[in-house]
């Protein structure tokens, strides 16, 4: 398949990988949605406190000149507990502010979205049922 092809003024991605394990897939869309401009930024998200610290590991040991530190961020992220509550939130502010998107395009300067969600271009889940009791949370 062909690689995205990138002009300027496009407008940029804003992605969450749900349940991210390695981070692998984060780190490989950044690099390929990144090749020709650094208009991607990704938050990779898990749950478990092992698989984050293993995932900061995986990002933190790409080449500098990739850039992956400040186009991947990773956050743990609860299904069940408010789509991860007031600091996720922040976090997706954090990690898509100041971005062309459609979404910051219709509000003011100094507002702030309603819901931080609408920042996202895209969602991205493999393989994240794990057990039975991941999927009542994911589905709603």
């Amino acid at each position: 398949p062909a690689r995205p092809s990138f002009e300027k003024g496009e407008e940029p991605y804003n992605i969450v990988e749900l349940g991210g394990g390695t981070g692998m897939l984060s780190a490989g869309l950044s690099l390929a949605l990144n090749d020709v401009e650094s208009t991607t930024r990704l938050i990779c998200t898990d749950n478990d406190k092992p698989t984050l610290k293993n995932m900061r590991h995986n990002i933190s040991r790409q080449p500098a000149s990739t850039n992956m530190n400040k186009t991947v961020r990773i956050e743990p992220l609860d299904w069940g507990d408010d789509v991860g509550g007031d600091k996720f939130s922040s976090a997706l502010r954090s990690q898509f502010r100041n971005r062309s998107t459609k979404t910051t395009r219709e509000t003011c300067d100094h507002e702030q979205p309603q819901d931080p969600l609408r920042l996202l271009s895209h969602l991205i889940a493999s393989d994240v049922l794990y057990g039975t009791t991941t999927v009542d949370p994911l589905s709603s």
